[in-house]
């Protein structure tokens, strides 16, 4: 009987060890090598992306397509459709999706949890900085106005709504002198609409960009095409003194031919765009995704006109953030590439 007892306990921690090791071969072989720092079981490979025909899903998804070509592991690799930055914050803490197109602005408030984020997130972890979105104030030439100064007593688009662009252009504003809650009428609305309202002289400015210093935001762009506009200046202390407390206000040059300006255009970003991951992917499989990112940017430019933002600009890539951190996969491709600054 204790004979018939030890053949079935052998029989068993057999089969144990078959799944254990089968277990092991299935994570190897879906995750590639591990780290000491990482074990995760590879099952899929998600993107968060944000709202289609936007930017950010328009380069996850060319990202994304370079990605199943070339990384050589036999998971899926989607772009999902999501409402940006804020929420992709959330999939990652959650697990939800193992990468993701975050601003800057955003990424920075989450991580330091800073309004409108009630805690700290500290599971995410920057793969690369992708492009800047330098800031303009604009306004029809018959308002006479020329810097952000003069928007005192104004009315004056400040994007899309409260929760996000109050952090972006309440500092812009009050580095002018501008009181945010006395001196300006505050609209919020898309940019598209805010650009109709410039138009139509409902609003005396607004705020706005040009994507990766690149080209302005086509309904600007648009109406830069059917009325003089004037693009306000800023004030050089301002573009100075920003950047210390948000360190996502980097300072950008536009150039004056993107404005159809005779000079160049000082001002800052108000929140480039990064690739993220979650911090416990395996470092070799984030040294293999960023080292295809940085080799493969002629082709995703050819796809994507602002993937020409990095090969202008090959520093901005590992740019700091803060404290944020870079992944260590990430670290070690840059450090090889000779880009690492930090």
């Amino acid at each position: 009987m204790a004979k018939g007892c030890k053949s079935i306990f052998m029989v068993l921690l057999l089969g144990v060890s078959v799944i254990v090791a089968a277990n092991m071969f299935y994570e190897n072989v879906l995750a590639g090598p591990k780290t000491a720092e990482a074990s995760t079981q590879l099952r899929k490979l998600e993107f968060a992306g944000a709202s289609i025909g936007g930017m950010y899903y328009a380069c996850a998804t060319a990202y994304a397509d370079v990605l199943q070509k070339k990384l050589g592991v036999n998971v899926p690799i989607t772009v999902s459709v999501t409402k940006g930055s804020g929420e992709n914050i959330g999939l990652i803490e959650t697990d939800r999706v193992e990468a993701a197109t975050i601003s800057s602005s955003v990424l920075y408030r989450a991580w330091a949890g800073q309004e409108p984020f009630k805690r700290q997130y500290r599971d995410v972890r920057i793969l690369t900085r992708v492009f800047a979105n330098p800031t303009v104030f604009y306004a029809l030439a018959d308002k006479n106005l020329t810097k952000i100064s003069d928007l005192k007593g104004k009315r004056v688009g400040v994007g899309a709504g409260p929760m996000t662009w109050d952090h972006i252009s309440r500092p812009f504003l009050e580095a002018h002198g501008i009181d945010y809650e006395k001196d300006i009428k505050r609209v919020y609305a898309g940019f598209s609409d805010l650009c109709n309202q410039v138009r139509d002289g409902l609003l005396d400015a607004s705020i706005g960009n040009v994507s990766g210093g690149i080209a302005l935001l086509p309904a600007i762009a648009a109406l830069a095409a059917e009325k003089k506009l004037v693009f306000l200046e800023w004030d050089p202390k301002a573009i100075e003194t920003l950047p210390v407390p948000a360190p996502y206000f980097n300072k950008q040059v536009v150039s004056g031919a993107v404005l159809g300006r005779e000079s160049d255009y000082v001002t800052l970003d108000l929140g480039s765009m990064q690739f993220t991951v979650r911090d416990d992917l395996p470092e070799d499989l984030v040294y293999k995704m960023t080292k295809l990112f940085h080799e493969n940017l002629s082709d995703l430019a050819a796809k994507v006109k602002i993937f020409q933002y990095p090969i202008r600009n090959p520093k901005f890539m590992t740019l700091t953030l803060g404290d944020v951190k870079f992944h260590p996969g990430s670290i070690r491709y840059w450090k090889e590439a000779g880009l690492w600054q930090q």
